[in-house]
């Protein structure tokens, strides 16, 4: 089986709005708040995020979650690899995270394997894509 090794970044501020990860109420999401929440922040959101190659549905199995920040502030890392049958150097995600409450979300995610690294923007009106991992992006 090939394994493409991903990373997905998600707003703590949209994590929060549906999870309320505050348990303080004090308007800043802090990393021993989160930690205590990995278990429900995986069982919500990895199930809106589906891969699969030329040979079939591929499976997705969380490794770690961190913490990063970014312009506009900061952001869960979940880290996952997808596992596939045969050589799956282009994989299909079918992305659905956030899109039933908030039109304007966006999803980024990177994946790598042996044969590269390749990224992916996600979208409403995007929400499946076709990603490429050769040596030459």
């Amino acid at each position: 089986r090939n394994v493409i090794h991903g990373q997905w970044d998600v707003a703590l501020r949209d994590l929060d709005f549906v999870l309320a990860l505050d348990a303080d109420g004090d308007g800043n999401v802090t990393w021993g708040e989160l930690r205590a929440r990995q278990a429900d922040i995986a069982r919500y959101v990895y199930p809106t995020l589906r891969a699969s190659s030329t040979r079939g549905a591929c499976t997705i199995a969380p490794t770690a979650q961190k913490v990063v920040d970014h312009a506009d502030g900061a952001y869960a890392v979940l880290l996952f690899d997808i596992a596939c049958a045969g050589d799956a150097n282009a994989v299909e995600l079918d992305y659905k995270l956030f899109f039933a409450i908030d039109p304007s979300h966006r999803g980024i995610v990177v994946m790598r394997n042996a044969a590269g690294v390749a990224s992916a923007l996600l979208a409403p009106d995007h929400a499946s894509v076709r990603v490429m991992l050769d040596k030459g992006n």
